[in-house]
């Protein structure tokens, strides 16, 4: 039954997680309180019966209390849950706030994250509070010659901008906004001005001693690791801070699998707490005091197991307590408590009581992919070594060194095998060449890189001891340079990895099943069959338009433009987002949903202008993924020369098949669905200057700017059709409106430049007679896009305006019934988006 309990905790966490409203805290609290009335009854019950009732009626009677336990541990869990998120939910911040000037005074309460354009870091807020202002802030402080160093606990005053956490929603993205709600950053705060430097209050709390701390490590170690090229990471294996690892390492890092020995992972703590447990027994038995052994006194397991506890958690605070260290802590804790009070307990339910304090200790830890992978890797590394044979008795060395061997390699191509559904289903990419490298790297960075990475963070804090500091970073260094190397051939392969479609729940439940079968000891019948249940999750094909008809999705990206159309057999990609920093739509948000609707190849990509927020993503999309033919308003060849290196952000490595300027009149079908651009006419295309991303209707010397050159693409169907315009003007609106009279117009248009008030005209929005109309803006954006009027002249016409700001990414589909259109915040709602009505 204790199982089942902790079963239902994590599923009321679970539960109130996935929900898009949260339930009404009297219910539950009433709720609660009837289960728990109804189990003390079933308690008292049979304590107070004259005669001994017949056996049937006890197990019904017991089945019951257990039934009656578990749901109140779920109604328990749940009202916590809420509770929980209730109480976050209050501390919002209030419009009157938002994006205007606020001044505070805010203490450092996290590792700084330093990079070479800002200092970011989380801060709380101190007195003077104000109201309307939560006192939990996520600070980005861009880099200015006179900015000080930033350390945990110290003190500022500043002025700030302050705004709402938002993130871009889309189908398969990640969901920025529920990361950092989890993390209980409730604004996000940007630092104008020079702030004051008030005090340094390094121990005002235990949460900002331990972040002084780990910068305290960090910085002894990047004092010797600064030139070394894998020096983050190997940061990221002593400390768990992974903010400084380079971008191209997590590709190969993905590729082969070995993402998990990056991260502070359980072998680490666990390695860690046995070798403080051990040196504690080693002096428990050789150590005298008043002339007796110590371990006559006290007994020395149990000192050396509360010692091995006491470094396990010194050592999970010092990696930033992350989901994988808590799951880690508290099954060691498990196993420690049945040490002490020997009584043995099972591994099921060591994973039990571990997953559900997890939960109570954060009810948000499921919203981490960590918590699902590392508790199910533990629980598949149990089975199969219980599925496994058992060593014989009288072996030689090197026979049980062969033993070994043989038993870790079945073990490692078990559970590469059996986690293969789960990371299809989470990220839609299965690494084929990850058993050969985790073969290779597990020995490595288990047993030689981690333990340096730790004896070069300790040595580096001992002042005189610079030179043992110097000497493990280069031997860790070292070691990990030589192994990464295969491993980096293996990620360069064509065949390293393959993608896969997002698949429906149903088949990762019926992967689940065949694993449980698959997994049985030997002698269970037909064991191979489990394996066979594994190929749904992993060969699903998402539903294709029919003939005639398309779908539309028009990505959230910000402020910029995505839009990608699919009819039956081809995939069409209009615009590819914008670039911000280090970063751009085409690697956050295109090839992520891509791959999950399964597009392996696109048709077509079309630029409607060179704008960066329309062109920030089209190498990365070019590099991605085979291109048929690349259409735009502008000579390619020459947006890649006059292009500088500091603005693009990757060379290109794929070129498309075929490269056409767009014209006005070139008109192809496919799969009974037409495509023809409208604009612009046959000219010259428009002079390049590099990536802006505002222009003029006009240059200085008469000539039309590039948005006054945008692709005009036109799609008809078989009963709906849509129009993208790109970011024309009234007067290219004007010229489409004569030249195509009575005959322009469409069920769904993409809005004109984002709202702008330089276009939708009151003539064109009449004419068109659109159904919808989708403008794709960035939340907030300095533009103030969608300009009131603009969107008030399409609400007067009848059309349903969609925001990508406020609706997320936009879903139209031709159906045989009509046009369909959904916004994914009403498909994938949570209580913590703050979608503004």
């Amino acid at each position: 039954m204790g199982r089942l309990c902790a079963f239902a905790i994590v599923l009321g966490s679970v539960l109130t997680q996935s929900s898009p409203r949260l339930l009404a805290l009297a219910g539950l609290y009433a709720a609660c309180l009837v289960a728990a009335s109804v189990l003390v009854l079933l308690c008292v019950l049979p304590l107070i019966k004259k005669h001994k009732p017949p056996t049937w009626i006890k197990r019904v009677g017991l089945g019951v209390q257990r039934t009656t336990a578990v749901l109140l541990a779920l109604l328990l869990s749940l009202t916590w849950t809420t509770w929980r998120a209730e109480q976050r939910l209050n501390a919002m911040l209030s419009l009157e706030h938002e994006n205007v000037v606020t001044r505070l005074t805010f203490r450092v309460t996290s590792l700084p994250n330093d990079t070479s354009e800002s200092v970011r870091f989380q801060a709380q807020v101190l007195e003077p509070y104000k109201v309307g202002v939560p006192n939990s802030l996520q600070i980005s402080w861009l880099k200015t010659p006179a900015i000080p160093r930033v350390l945990p606990g110290q003190v500022f005053r500043a002025a700030l901008v302050l705004r709402r956490p938002h993130s871009n929603l889309n189908p398969h993205g990640f969901d920025y906004e529920g990361h950092l709600f989890a993390k209980n950053i409730r604004a996000l705060g940007r630092v104008r001005g020079t702030p004051v430097f008030l005090a340094d209050e390094p121990f005002a709390t235990f949460s900002v001693a331990i972040a002084r701390a780990r910068h305290l490590v960090r910085d002894g170690m990047r004092s010797v690791t600064a030139n070394m090229t894998y020096g983050a990471v190997l940061i990221a294996l002593a400390i768990g801070d992974q903010d400084s690892v380079r971008h191209e390492h997590w590709q190969v890092f993905n590729l082969t699998g070995i993402t998990h020995l990056v991260s502070i992972s359980g072998s680490h703590v666990t390695m860690l707490a046995a070798m403080g447990g051990w040196l504690t027994l080693l002096t428990m038995k050789r150590a005298r005091w008043r002339g007796r052994l110590l371990c006559e006194r006290v007994p020395a397991r149990v000192v050396a197991t509360l010692v091995a506890m006491l470094v396990a958690w010194l050592y999970c605070l010092l990696a930033g307590w992350g989901v994988p260290a808590q799951r880690t802590f508290f099954m060691l804790a498990c196993v420690a408590a049945s040490i002490l009070v020997r009584h043995t307990l099972s591994v099921s339910r060591v994973l039990a009581v571990a997953a559900a304090v997890v939960v109570v200790a954060d009810p948000w830890a499921p919203l981490s992919t960590g918590f699902w992978l590392s508790f199910l890797a533990v629980g598949i590394l149990f089975a199969a070594g219980a599925a496994g044979h058992g060593r014989g008795p009288g072996l030689s060395r090197w026979q049980s060194l062969k033993l070994l061997c043989t038993e870790a390699s079945r073990l490692q191509w078990l559970i590469t095998i059996a986690m293969l559904p789960v990371l299809a289903f989470l990220f839609q990419q299965v690494s084929l060449v990850s058993p050969f490298a985790n073969a290779l790297a597990i020995p490595v960075l288990t047993f030689v890189v981690t333990p340096l990475a730790l004896a070069l963070a300790l040595f580096g804090l001992v002042p005189g001891l610079g030179w043992l500091a110097t000497a493990s970073g280069v031997l860790a260094h070292w070691a990990l340079e030589y192994t990464l190397i295969p491993v980096t051939w293996l990620a360069n392969l064509s065949w390293a990895s393959f993608d896969v479609a997002a698949a429906p729940c149903w088949t990762l439940v019926i992967a689940g099943t065949g694993l449980c079968w698959a997994l049985q000891p030997p002698g269970w019948p037909a064991r191979w069959a489990g394996w066979c249940l594994l190929l749904p999750v992993l060969s699903f094909t998402p539903q294709r338009p029919a003939p005639g008809h398309w779908r539309l999705l028009a990505f959230d990206v910000g402020q910029g433009g995505a839009v990608l159309l699919q009819t039956q057999t081809h995939d069409v990609l209009f615009d590819t987002g914008p670039r911000q920093g280090a970063n751009d739509a085409g690697t956050r948000t295109i090839l992520p949903n891509l791959r999950a609707l399964g597009v392996r190849k696109l048709a077509s990509v079309v630029v409607s202008h060179a704008d960066s927020d329309h062109a920030g993503g089209l190498l990365t999309v070019l590099n991605a993924l085979p291109v048929g033919m690349l259409y735009s308003s502008f000579s390619f060849q020459e947006w890649l020369r006059r292009a500088s290196p500091a603005s693009v952000l990757v060379a290109l490595k794929k070129e498309p098949s075929q490269t056409r300027l767009c014209e006005r009149g070139q008109r192809w079908v496919w799969d009974g669905v037409v495509f023809q651009f409208l604009y612009p006419e046959k000219k010259p295309p428009v002079e390049m200057s590099g990536l802006k991303r505002v222009a003029p209707l006009r240059s200085a010397q008469g000539k039309l700017s590039k948005n006054a050159q945008s692709c005009v693409l036109y799609v008809q169907g078989v009963q709906n059709s849509t129009l993208l315009p790109g970011d024309i003007g009234i007067q290219q609106e004007q010229l489409l409106l004569e030249k195509y009279a009575a005959e322009l117009k469409a069920d769904l248009v993409v809005v004109a430049h984002h709202g702008s008030e330089t276009s939708s005209s009151q003539h064109f929005v009449q004419q068109i007679k659109a159904q919808h109309a989708i403008a794709q803006t960035g939340y907030l954006n300095r533009f103030g896009h969608p300009h009131p009027t603009i969107q008030q002249r399409w609400l007067d016409a009848q059309t349903r305006f969609w925001q990508t700001d406020r609706h997320g990414a936009v879903l139209a589909e031709s159906l045989p019934e009509g046009l369909k259109v959904q916004a994914y915040s009403q498909l994938r709602q949570r209580y913590w988006h703050q979608r503004r009505p």
